[in-house]
């Protein structure tokens, strides 16, 4: 199963460089392989495109978020986001790379992303797209 990092997303929301590869890389959802994104990744990309004057870009890829069969969404709790606060200092990660990591590790998730970051953490699977 796969955690979708928030920059996957916004790779083809914002018509960018990579954006192919980062479609490519949804490819891999299916029914046994679940994908997962988590809220402060869609509240993040709300935030983001939100901002802009492509709110329906916005509504666009909330509908997909929502109306995909094997997209879910997970939500940390307060509790968790503590602990995820502990992670920043331990693995010198700002707070979304911490809590990518987290969700990742305590899933058994492979983390889907463009950030290099990663690359020292170690404890979780990451799948570049190429």
């Amino acid at each position: 199963m796969y955690l979708y990092d928030t920059n996957i997303f916004l790779e083809i929301l914002l018509g960018q460089a990579s954006a192919s590869k980062a479609l490519k890389s949804l490819e891999l959802i299916s029914e046994t392989k679940r994908g997962w994104v988590t809220s402060f990744s869609l509240h993040a990309i709300e935030a983001i495109i939100g901002s802009t004057a492509k709110v329906n870009v916005l509504s666009d890829f909330l509908e997909f978020v929502s109306g995909h069969p094997f997209l879910d969404r997970y939500s940390t709790s307060t509790d968790e986001e503590k602990k995820i606060c502990r992670i920043c200092s331990e693995l010198k990660l700002d707070f979304d790379d911490s809590l990518q990591y987290y969700v990742a590790k305590t899933n058994h998730l492979t983390l889907v992303t463009f950030d290099k970051h990663f690359l020292k953490a170690k404890g979780i699977k990451v799948l570049f797209p190429a």
